[in-house]
C-alpha cells in the first residue's frame, strides 16, 4: 500500500513539473534515470505521460449529423424576404 502511495505521488509531481516546469523536469528526470526507489519511478511514469498527452494533436469533437443541409423552413430563403408573398 505504501508503494502505490509513493509511485502515485511521484507520477503526479512529475505530470506537474513536466507540465509547468519541463526544464526543470528534465533535469530531474536524468538525475532519477538511476534511481529504482517508487518515487522516481512514478515520477518518470508521469513525466512520460504529460509528454505523450502534449505530443498528441487536439482535435475538436465535431458532429456533423447537427449540421443542417437544407435550411429549417423552405419557404424561407435567399430570394424571398419575410413579406413577399407566394401567388
Amino acid at each position: 500500500m505504501k508503494e502505490e502511495k509513493e509511485i502515485q505521488d511521484g507520477f503526479n509531481a512529475g505530470y506537474l513539473i513536466a507540465k509547468h516546469l519541463p526544464d526543470l523536469s528534465g533535469k530531474l528526470q536524468k538525475g532519477l534515470a538511476s534511481k529504482e526507489d517508487d518515487f522516481a519511478k512514478g515520477f518518470m511514469a508521469g513525466a512520460k505521460e504529460f509528454t505523450g498527452e502534449a505530443s498528441k494533436p487536439r482535435t475538436r469533437n465535431y458532429d456533423v449529423r447537427h449540421l443542417a443541409k437544407d435550411p429549417k423552413s423552405p419557404e424561407k430563403g435567399k430570394n424571398k424576404d419575410k413579406y413577399e408573398r407566394d401567388i
